[in-house]
């Protein structure tokens, strides 16, 4: 989950080398990246909320995933053939962004859910972790792709790799189901 966030991170430890250098935008104007941001987590926010109950936490996690797809791909072309100009430039952050808090919960309460007895201690390892990727985020990855709008894109699109932990988790699910007996493979592959 944490590299999924790092791809907002990196725009947010970026900020200012966007912003002013590749936004081409004053010191003032920092609201360009930063208020679609706000309303891609308070959408997400909302969708997930009026979700809960009605879809599986699998499908939560597929939609967020596709949603982060969708904007990284959108960035990636954008980036690549124009030059970055809000506020097309911060459309696929809004949609990044509103896909990680449409996943968020649901990854938090299946990683925690691997440690029922040890809850407390999965919660604040997997704080722990989130912080050292943001931390290595922001001192390496973040100065290494200054000065280049396309350079943060596929940044944030190679961050995407973490959908494949996701579905390596239900690959491994389902077949830790499988083997169970009692235990109807496809609902917990679903659940998960």
């Amino acid at each position: 989950m944490g590299l999924s966030f790092g791809g907002f991170i990196l725009y947010i430890a970026s900020a200012p080398d966007i912003v002013v250098h590749i936004l081409k935008l004053k010191e003032t104007q920092f609201a360009w990246l930063f208020i679609p941001v706000v309303i891609g987590m308070v959408s997400g926010s909302w969708f997930t909320n009026r979700a809960a109950g009605k879809a599986s936490s699998g499908q939560l996690v597929r939609c967020g995933y596709v949603l982060m797809g969708v904007a990284a791909a959108l960035n990636v072309g954008y980036t690549a053939f124009f030059e970055p100009k809000v506020p097309w430039a911060a459309l696929p952050l809004l949609i990044y962004v509103m896909g990680i808090t449409s996943l968020s919960p649901s990854l938090n309460i299946l990683a925690l859910d691997l440690f029922p007895e040890k809850r407390g201690m999965a919660a604040s390892l997997l704080n722990f972790v989130q912080l050292m990727i943001f931390s290595v985020l922001s001192a390496v990855v973040s100065p290494m792709v200054y000065s280049g709008a396309l350079s943060h894109a596929l940044a944030m699109a190679a961050l995407l790799l973490s959908m494949s932990c996701w579905m390596l988790y239900r690959v491994f699910r389902a077949l830790a189901a499988a083997k169970t007996p009692g235990q109807p493979a496809e609902k917990t592959a679903d659940a998960a």
